[in-house]
């Protein structure tokens, strides 16, 4: 339905796809769940390629975060399950739009919902990548280049791309929480908008 829509979005809204439609609709194949399910299941050997296992110490992280731009960056340690963030002097916790603050929220999200292993995440909150493939730990050739996570990344660099959960967090974006706008968005799209006319 379309109740929930401002009045000036319903006319656009008038037609809701099934899922026997999408590949007529868009030219898109139907959604493969188990093909989808594997790939993402590939990511995570995708991203840390870089970095033989257990070839980085807390050394290497102390050093990924300092190579990182001081107003562009923060960090967070999972230790046996908890959330750990490092006191910081700057208001916005080392970040622009609150994105620490937001990431943190986000995280403790996860931890309810997943077992993590301890990990430190130091993150470059910057919108363009930090951590060029060329760079390394140490400066060493035989080393990887600094495991920094980021909004962002590309074939020359090798920051792991991390959510940015920003947008969730801002309240002039008006995006109702997640499960809210998820659960709207599968059920054909009715409330799941940013509240306003697009």
């Amino acid at each position: 339905t379309t109740e929930h829509m401002p009045a000036k979005r319903r006319g656009r809204w008038k037609k809701r796809l099934r899922r026997s439609e999408p590949t007529a609709a868009t030219g898109c194949e139907p959604l493969n769940r188990s093909r989808t399910r594997d790939s993402i299941s590939e990511l995570p050997g995708h991203f840390l390629r870089h970095w033989p296992h257990r070839s980085v110490s807390a050394r290497h992280m102390q050093e990924t975060y300092d190579s990182l731009v001081s107003w562009g960056r923060t960090r967070f340690q999972v230790v046996g399950g908890a959330l750990y963030y490092p006191d910081l002097k700057h208001n916005t916790f080392g970040c622009v739009l609150r994105r620490s603050p937001i990431l943190a929220w986000a995280l403790l999200e996860t931890l309810e919902r997943h077992p993590v292993a301890d990990v430190d995440i130091p993150v470059n909150c910057r919108d363009k990548p930090g951590t060029p493939l060329s760079q390394r730990l140490g400066g060493r050739a035989d080393h990887g280049p600094p495991l920094a996570f980021s909004y962002t990344t590309s074939a020359a660099h090798a920051d792991i791309p991390l959510p940015d959960y920003t947008f969730w967090g801002l309240p002039y974006a008006q995006i109702p929480p997640w499960e809210a706008w998820l659960a709207s968005t599968v059920g054909g799209g009715a409330g799941g908008g940013a509240g306003g006319d697009a």
